[in-house]
């Protein structure tokens, strides 16, 4: 597939970037996360109650830190997926994440003991997916006939 001297767009079936560089923006999308994450949740313990969820009791900084953790690697995983297999990896990986997060922003009301419990954990999951979404994001590319970041 060449389009020497016709100026379109070359075609790319698969656009492959260095995992080298996924990995780096996964450490610093997590990094800025897990920094912006203890600060909110030393706000909220100080702010009031004690944060409790059903079946595991007292959220601790621990559990935030695990989750953040958890999740930014998860997205880390959608992120190279979808610079294989997407067509607009890009726009994709964040459509998914972003109606991911906002459908899985009912399931702390449902499991945590108080109504503060559930608003400080929609917090924590926004706080940590702006970074590692955006970081995350970076390296797509727009869509299978750019390789521009």
């Amino acid at each position: 597939m060449n389009a020497v001297g016709t100026g379109h767009a070359i075609e790319v079936s698969s656009i492959r970037r260095p995992l080298k560089s996924l990995t780096k923006l996964w450490a610093q999308g997590t990094a800025l996360a897990i920094l912006l994450v203890s600060a909110a949740y030393l706000l909220a313990n100080s702010a009031g109650d004690p944060l409790t969820v059903e079946g595991l009791g007292v959220v601790t900084l621990a559990n935030i830190l695990g989750l953040t953790l958890f999740g930014a690697t998860v997205g880390a995983v959608l992120a190279y997926l979808f610079g294989r297999f997407a067509r607009s990896p890009r726009m994709t990986f964040r459509a998914v994440t972003v109606i991911a997060l906002a459908g899985y922003a009912v399931v702390p009301f449902t499991a945590a003991e108080s109504v503060q419990t559930a608003i400080w954990l929609n917090v924590f999951h926004v706080v940590v997916a702006i970074p590692v979404i955006g970081m995350l994001a970076r390296y797509l590319p727009g869509s299978r006939t750019s390789t521009e970041p």
